[in-house]
């Protein structure tokens, strides 16, 4: 005779107002104040279960997603074994959450452009007075950056990098193609900041 624990549970919701909090390095407390914000605004699109939640349960659902971001983060850096994760978010959640972390600044991106990009250069302040981002902000985009340029760097024949690039990091053509040219930029060092 065997025993079996079975857990049903429906399935995980991020919502965006989180994610994205998260995503740009805001802490919970950040969060926590922005979704107040949104809240006593009445925005519409805002989902209606939010209506009526009280201070501390606010908090603990930003805290129990933040928990749950942070167990993620090693999944949004290799986004194909994050789409076939046993998370229980839906699909087109996923490619939402996976293109909103690989959305980058432009002004920032110019910046990293024709620097070295290595794993000593990641903590780097970036000193342009225009770059108004939090450290957690820039530390996401430049290693975004670095991963992708690592990828194409070893592509062995790279006869589409942009279908690549697309098909690994669960990007779309145009985010994809954006990359391969920062890449591009990047390995041949043009400096686009002056």
């Amino acid at each position: 005779l065997m025993d079996y624990t079975i857990f049903l549970t429906e399935p995980m919701m991020v919502d965006p107002i989180i994610f994205n909090c998260w995503a740009h390095g805001q802490s919970e407390e950040d969060c926590v104040q922005e979704m107040a914000k949104q809240l006593s605004q009445d925005d519409k699109n805002l989902k209606l279960h939010w209506k009526g939640y009280e201070a501390a349960l606010l908090e603990g659902e930003v805290a129990d997603t933040y928990r749950l971001l942070e167990f993620m983060r090693d999944y949004f850096h290799y986004p194909s074994s994050l789409m076939s994760s046993q998370f229980g978010l839906s699909k087109e959640l996923i490619e939402k959450m996976i293109q909103s972390y690989y959305e980058y600044d432009t002004t920032l991106m110019r910046q990293i452009i024709g620097k070295k990009l290595s794993k000593t250069d990641r903590n780097q302040t970036f000193s342009d007075p225009s770059i108004k981002l939090r450290f957690g902000d820039t530390k996401r985009q430049f290693g975004n950056l670095r991963r992708v340029y690592v990828f194409c760097g070893a592509l062995v024949s790279p006869a589409c990098p942009t279908l690549e690039v697309a098909t690994e990091f669960c990007l779309s053509e145009s985010l994809a193609k954006d990359y391969v040219c920062a890449s591009f930029l990047s390995f041949h060092r043009f400096y686009l900041n002056k």
